[in-house]
């Protein structure tokens, strides 16, 4: 019936409340980690607890694009930073990430990985990441950021990238419209443009494998046979 796992599980516990239960309004970032949950590419805490509104560390980024990209190139790229344990789940990640220079370190030995992103710096990150893998997410357009008022807090370096990210839906300011370019993201915020990022790409592909369907490869199509008179014009 189109509902998420999570969905589903919600109503099966709501339908066993009394009638005068007042129920909880779905929230914006629900179905964006019921996707991320479901496709292992975030998981819950130790406690059981998504933690909507816990901060990003560099780490959790990292492990989280690269494994919603197919975890590519695992155990092909040597660790450089000596902060980034062997064991850290996200290691491989990172090794990736930095290997392609998409996720950068403060020097070759510091990564730090339990450093937070702000808004900003996840749409460079996500922005490198779609240059260097080559990937097609179909017709996309720099937003001017105009409708945002605080869009002069966006650093020079970021400015293409919050472009790219708005003109591409991947990105939306906030209840107040602004883009809070230097607050830092959530993992609620994370699921969300995760989730996005996924169906974009998804669209593209499936858009781009019509368009090639729909057309004729010129091999195929014998050339109209001339009259009479075309001959007689086309000949030397």
């Amino acid at each position: 019936n189109g509902m998420t796992w999570l969905q589903a599980l919600n109503q099966a516990t709501l339908l066993a409340m009394p009638d005068d239960t007042v129920l909880p309004q779905m929230q914006w970032y629900h179905d964006a980690v019921a996707f991320c949950l479901k496709n292992g590419i975030m998981s819950n805490s130790n406690g059981g607890y998504f933690g909507v509104n816990d901060t990003v560390t560099r780490a959790d980024t990292a492990l989280a694009i690269w494994t919603l990209a197919g975890k590519p190139g695992k155990g092909s790229t040597e660790m450089t930073f000596t902060d980034v344990s062997p064991d850290d789940p996200a290691a491989p990640a990172i090794a990736f990430l930095s290997g392609l220079g998409v996720m950068q370190g403060y020097s070759e030995e510091v990564f730090a990985p339990q450093d937070t992103l702000t808004r900003e710096q996840l749409s460079m990150v996500f922005r490198r990441f779609v240059n260097v893998q080559n990937l097609y997410l179909g017709a996309i357009s720099l937003d001017d950021l105009s409708a945002y008022s605080d869009r002069a807090k966006v650093s020079a370096e970021a400015r293409d990238a919050m472009s790219w990210m708005v003109g591409s839906g991947l990105l939306s300011g906030n209840v107040k419209n602004r883009l809070a370019p230097r607050e830092t993201l959530t993992r609620a915020q994370l699921a969300v443009i995760l989730q996005r990022y996924d169906c974009l790409k998804t669209t593209a592909a499936e858009e781009l494998k019509q368009s090639q369907a729909a057309e004729v490869p010129l091999t195929d199509t014998p050339a109209p046979e001339l009259t009479a008179e075309e001959a007689v014009i086309v000949t030397p």
